[in-house]
């Protein structure tokens, strides 16, 4: 019946300026203030936090970089049920901005800003950007079809929405 239907969702109005993020990656292990400033207004959290993600993220990504390999890695130790790497391929999408293959830890922290809120409105536009694979602001039929597809093969896309 899917096959039927002329799905197309519709980016929400409001777009998350966290998932809008026009800034230039730097591969640095250096932690600029512009980059805490943004980070603080971005994310909320505060600057002892921040540093505290940045020593963390450099000890495991000590190039300043985390792959895609890397990413599915990390993941699958939290999350043994279900498509994980299909799941991270949509995440990581989403993460890396620029299309690089790799996320800087501005992007990361942001990362883990959006998976970590309450807020059901930019948890809305989280799984919305993951699943608009072609980023044209519609999820079309093939691309609901994925979503149907990787929700129902595994349970790790509802911990995104709890």
């Amino acid at each position: 019946q899917l096959a039927k239907l002329k799905l197309r969702a519709r980016k929400p109005l409001r777009s998350s300026s966290l998932l809008n993020v026009g800034r230039q990656k730097t591969y640095t292990n250096d932690l600029s203030e512009n980059d805490i400033i943004h980070l603080m207004n971005e994310t909320g959290f505060t600057r002892e936090q921040i540093l505290l993600w940045h020593s963390d993220f450099l000890r495991d990504c000590p190039d300043g970089r985390l792959s895609k390999a890397k990413f599915i890695d990390i993941y699958k130790q939290f999350y043994k049920k279900g498509q994980v790497a299909k799941f991270c391929e949509h995440a990581f999408r989403v993460f890396d901005r620029d299309g690089s293959g790799f996320i800087d830890f501005v992007e990361f922290l942001i990362a883990v800003s959006m998976t970590s809120t309450k807020d059901p409105e930019r948890k809305t536009e989280l799984f919305f950007s993951m699943y608009d694979i072609d980023r044209n602001g519609l999820i079309d039929e093939s691309e609901m079809r994925c979503v149907v597809e990787v929700s129902f093969k595994g349970v790790i896309i509802v911990k995104i929405l709890t």
